[in-house]
C-alpha cells in the first residue's frame, strides 16, 4: 500500500533465527513446543527425579549424569535434569549432550546467552554445583613434607639446603 515493507519476525538478525553458522533447529515432534514445555513445567510432575529435595552437587557425580536418558549440566553453578526437556530443545537432543555431565555455561552462552533458562529450567533444578575446597596452609605444608620431593632441584630434603650450594649474583 505505502511501499513499506512488511517486517518479519523474527529479525533477520534476530538470535532467534538459525544462523548459517551451523546452528540448526531441528523439527520436534508433535507436542513438544515451548507451550508443551510450559504445561509440563506447570503440571506438578516431578522433573528432577528428586522428589523436591535440592542437592549439593559435585563435579564427580555430575560427570555421571551424560546419557541422553539421565542427563544432568550446569550453567553457572545450578544443576539442571535435563533429561525431560531433551525433546523440546529447538536445536535438538545432541545439542544438549553436547554439555551432558558438564558445566554447559560457556557452550550455552555461545548459542543463547538471551534465553531465560532460570524459568525455562526452573522444576529442573537438581541443585547447586559443590564449592572446591581449597586446601589449607597446613594441609599443603603436611603435604609438602610427607612426599618430600626435590622442588626445582634446590633441596635435597625438606627444610634443609645444600651445603655446596653458593651464593649466585646476577650478572653485568
Amino acid at each position: 500500500m505505502l511501499g513499506v515493507p512488511a517486517p518479519s519476525f523474527p529479525t533477520p538478525a534476530s538470535q532467534q533465527r538459525a544462523s548459517s553458522s551451523g546452528r540448526n533447529k531441528v523439527p520436534l515432534k508433535p507436542g513438544r513446543s515451548l507451550m508443551d514445555w510450559i504445561r509440563l513445567t506447570k503440571s506438578g510432575k516431578d522433573l528432577t527425579g528428586l522428589r523436591g529435595r535440592l542437592l549439593e552437587v559435585t563435579e564427580k557425580e555430575l560427570a555421571k549424569h551424560n546419557r541422553k536418558e539421565d542427563c544432568w549440566m550446569c550453567i553457572r553453578g545450578l544443576v539442571y535434569n535435563v533429561t525431560p526437556y531433551m525433546e523440546y530443545h529447538p536445536g535438538g537432543e545432541e545439542e544438549l549432550m553436547k554439555a551432558a555431565g558438564a558445566d554447559g555455561t560457556d557452550l550455552f552462552d555461545q548459542v543463547h546467552r538471551w534465553v531465560n533458562y532460570e524459568s525455562m529450567l526452573k522444576e529442573c533444578l537438581v541443585g547447586k554445583m559443590a564449592n572446591k575446597l581449597i586446601p589449607s596452609i597446613k594441609e599443603i605444608h603436611s603435604s609438602v613434607k610427607k612426599n618430600e620431593k626435590l622442588i626445582n632441584g634446590v633441596f635435597s630434603t625438606p627444610n634443609t639446603c645444600d651445603k655446596s650450594a653458593r651464593a649466585v649474583s646476577p650478572r653485568s
